[in-house]
């Protein structure tokens, strides 16, 4: 049984599970003697599963020495799942979406790296894109769609009045964050803003 290929979309950079894949068998009630194997690349890798009736959950712990830091990589998931009166064996091949990212003070997950610079004249300004992780949006898919806006014909870059180009937060002049409306409110109140849950607000830094 091998069910769609599909792609997980790594989580977090720090040392708890890097990814999370759910596989659901109706009919088949699971037990201990589950066996879950992850393939990265063909290399095996460290992770800790959980049953729940008829769905097995994989954290992903970490990715083995000489995988590729970014980019879609090769992922393998095989199990063994056994059940009360009945068994099955299913391998499904899916795609590990590794994004460079960091982990901000603020616990937020912020793309690494530095991007292309956007815009032919004006000033430079850096920022960074970042994402608080209860927003349940992937970094990957809110880096590419805000860049998009940001450099696209009605971006800050249109007019010639502005370059831009995404740095680490650290040295950002600007930090870009999708947040809930309860952390926006609570950064925003900081800068004497009040957001009431419906918006948003900017504050830019001297750098």
């Amino acid at each position: 049984m091998t069910p769609p290929a599909g792609a997980v979309t790594e989580r977090t950079p720090r040392g708890e599970a890097t990814a999370t894949i759910t596989l659901r068998l109706p009919g088949i009630a699971l037990d201990d003697r589950t066996q879950v194997t992850v393939l990265v690349d063909g290399r095996e890798a460290p992770t800790r599963a959980s049953l729940q009736a008829d769905t097995v959950t994989v954290a992903l712990q970490s990715v083995p020495e000489g995988v590729p830091a970014t980019g879609d990589v090769p992922l393998t998931v095989v199990a063994g799942l056994h059940g009360a009166a009945s068994t099955a064996h299913v391998e499904r091949d899916l795609l590990l979406r590794r994004v460079p990212a960091i982990a901000t003070p603020e616990v937020f997950l912020a793309r690494s790296g530095t991007g292309a610079v956007a815009g032919g004249a004006g000033t430079l300004r850096t920022y960074s894109l970042e994402v608080a992780p209860d927003t349940g949006v992937e970094l990957v898919d809110f880096a590419r769609e805000a860049e998009a806006a940001l450099s696209g014909p009605r971006g800050w870059t249109a007019r010639g009045g502005w370059r831009l180009q995404r740095v680490e937060p650290g040295v950002a002049a600007a930090r870009v964050v999708l947040a809930r409306p309860a952390t926006v409110d609570r950064y925003c109140a900081r800068a004497g803003l009040r957001t009431a849950g419906i918006y948003s607000c900017w504050n830019v830094s001297s750098r």
